[in-house]
């Protein structure tokens, strides 16, 4: 398995797992920071305005990623789909938190 960062001390982490067809891959995310989520939320509304929930999710890959199979990096659906989950997890909920106040 690859990183993309160091885990930082006392911080939870989840796995995630994507299939496309019969392979599986997992990555292991650590918990996101405050800058970390204020970040993917200005890559999820972007300059365009519309939602970019992959470049969203992919954010969070990138700066919270502790542990993951190559495969992913390697194989654009799983990449795509690993990137909605993330951003359906991390960045969705507070972008909802937002619009009720």
């Amino acid at each position: 398995m690859s990183s993309k960062t160091i885990k930082l001390p006392n911080t939870k982490t989840q796995t995630f797992s994507v299939k496309i067809g019969e392979k599986e891959c997992k990555c292991v995310i650590q918990e996101p920071t405050f800058e970390n989520i204020s970040v993917a939320m200005t890559e999820l509304m972007g300059m365009t305005g519309k939602l970019n929930l992959i470049g969203a999710g992919k954010v969070i890959f990138e700066s919270c990623c502790v542990e993951y199979d190559q495969e992913i990096e390697d194989n654009v659906k799983i990449l795509v789909k690993l990137c909605l989950q993330l951003a359906a997890e991390y960045v969705s909920p507070a972008d909802e938190e937002i619009k009720k106040n």
